[in-house]
């Protein structure tokens, strides 16, 4: 039996569920429905996470919404992004606005922009 977790993407405009996923790629238009857990997160666009995010890599080429508490290793955002709720990145790098309703805790953080 394999642990390998499956990969997903939304290309366009679409809606996919919570879960555990190895990548999961936005490209357009996208809402992931509740908590993710995933090795990757790629958002080009706009996306939206309605649970919790925890993810190893998360990138933001454009608008993304998280409406629960995110963590992760490593969190690049080139656009905009909005928190509700708290952030946990060993290293954050911004060139943009980024917005989180609570707190934000880091040991790497780079704000451009």
């Amino acid at each position: 039996m394999s642990n390998e977790r499956e990969s997903v993407s939304i290309s366009g405009a679409g809606n996919i569920a919570g879960g555990s996923y190895s990548r999961v790629s936005i490209s357009g238009a996208g809402k992931i429905s509740g908590d993710l857990y995933a090795e990757e997160l790629r958002m080009s666009g706009a996306g939206r996470v309605s649970g919790h995010c925890e993810v190893v890599r998360l990138s933001v080429s454009g608008t993304a919404k998280f409406e629960k508490a995110v963590v992760a290793d490593e969190m690049k955002v080139s656009g905009v992004v909005k928190v509700d709720g708290p952030v946990k990145v060993k290293e954050l790098k911004c060139s943009g606005t980024f917005r989180a309703s609570e707190n934000i805790s880091s040991e790497y953080v780079k704000v451009s922009g």
